[in-house]
């Protein structure tokens, strides 16, 4: 597509900018840092700007734009060469304490701990499944944009998000179990 600047700075608004909010999440679950991920999701704008010319099919600007995204952490990662940039890290949780129940508290402590073991449990998954879920679960993406993204068939997309969830439940489940056992 060409675009004149007003047209562009238009269809940008309405078809890109409203993805990076989801292209940030991304980037934080994959590098594990605020700051990182905030900078990466400002340079995959940039680039979507850069390069809107580029994008063939309106309906596929998401996916389009992930694929940048994934682009741009593959980039960092080899630049810093920091091996725990794809880390999954908790996100941050503020909330407002002061006119809970106890009950409720017990049960956000309770959800907090369960998501840490989920996260604990995401970690230890070989890369290809994690970042398969992270982008469905996490990213919210259909199958198919992850398979572009990841530049993989669709089926074997299928089938590293089926077989990554069977092995995601059976390390949280054991990890799960050595909490019950430790005590904590």
């Amino acid at each position: 597509m060409i675009f004149n600047n007003k047209v562009k700075k238009r269809f940008f608004e309405n078809n890109i900018a409203i993805y990076y909010k989801d292209i940030y999440r991304f980037l934080r679950v994959l590098t594990g840092d605020r700051t990182t991920a905030e900078d990466l999701s400002q340079d995959v704008m940039e680039k979507a700007w850069k390069y809107l010319n580029s994008l063939r099919d309106v309906s596929k600007a998401k996916s389009w734009l992930f694929r940048i995204a994934r682009n741009e952490a593959k980039t960092c990662y080899k630049k810093t060469s920091r091996r725990e940039i794809y880390e999954i890290v908790s996100p941050d949780i503020k909330e407002e304490w002061s006119k809970e129940t106890e009950k409720d508290i017990l049960d956000y402590l309770v959800k907090t701990e369960e998501s840490n073991i989920l996260l604990e449990a995401l970690k230890k998954l070989e890369k290809k499944y994690s970042q398969i879920i992270i982008l469905r679960y996490i990213s919210g993406l259909e199958i198919k944009e992850i398979a572009y993204i990841l530049d993989i068939n669709y089926n074997t997309a299928r089938t590293y998000l089926h077989r990554g969830l069977q092995v995601l439940k059976e390390v949280y489940l054991d990890l799960m179990g050595k909490e019950e056992k430790t005590g904590l």
